[in-house]
């Protein structure tokens, strides 16, 4: 038997693998591509408004309203009566007052060791008291009111009625001063120990003298 030739052979190999005869088709597996996996992860919430604890802070008393318009800041019961009675001496009298600042305290340390001071480098002026008695509250107070009122030729008239060396010179003693004078003059007549029986001379007459004119009154402790 003859043997077909090579270029048949190929020829009909050729026709085999077309109409499927032949070595069967290799499949080839489609690549999977992986899916992005999105992770949810879970928040808490802020708690509601109504369950948010309530603040530890200590809540401040509100000042209190002292008789001139001004604010009392702390001190005790007493202190604050004191306060509130002298301004009232004050303007029971008609003595105009500048609105005023009290801080009050229970020792001497915040005045600087003594019983009160005022500082008129404030707004509103600043009046500290240091203590219960009533004649420094009352030496305190009549320094806002000679700040407020006198004027300098009030001033000059007074340092030179009292033989003071000046008004208020920081080079001058406190005891040569007009403003400490005047005002140990005005608590001296707002005291509320009465004073019978007025001299007609004397150390006591003089101070009634003083605040005559500083004022333009009659101490009101002085009974007639």
């Amino acid at each position: 038997m003859r043997r077909p030739a090579p270029v048949i052979l190929l020829i009909l190999s050729s026709l085999a693998l077309h109409s499927g005869l032949g070595s069967p088709a290799v499949a080839v597996p489609t690549p999977v591509v992986p899916q992005k996996t999105t992770t949810v992860v879970a928040r808490s919430l802020p708690p509601a408004a109504a369950e948010v604890a309530p603040s530890t802070l200590p809540v401040q008393p509100a000042p209190k309203s002292p008789p001139n318009g001004g604010t009392m800041i702390g001190g005790s019961d007493e202190q604050q009566g004191i306060v509130s009675r002298s301004l009232q001496r004050y303007r029971a009298s008609g003595l105009e007052l500048p609105p005023l600042r009290f801080e009050l305290h229970a020792d001497t340390e915040p005045c600087g060791g003594n019983r009160g001071f005022f500082s008129p480098s404030s707004e509103p002026w600043t009046i500290g008291i240091c203590t219960t008695d009533e004649l420094p509250i009352l030496h305190e107070i009549g320094h806002a009111w000679a700040e407020h009122t006198l004027s300098d030729a009030d001033r000059a008239a007074y340092v030179e009625h009292q033989n003071m060396v000046s008004w208020n010179d920081p080079e001058t003693r406190w005891c040569d001063r007009g403003s400490e004078d005047a005002a140990n003059t005005l608590a001296w007549g707002f005291l509320t120990t009465p004073i019978r029986g007025m001299p007609s001379d004397g150390p006591l007459a003089e101070r009634a003298e003083a605040f005559r004119i500083l004022t333009g009154l009659s101490a009101p402790r002085i009974e007639r």
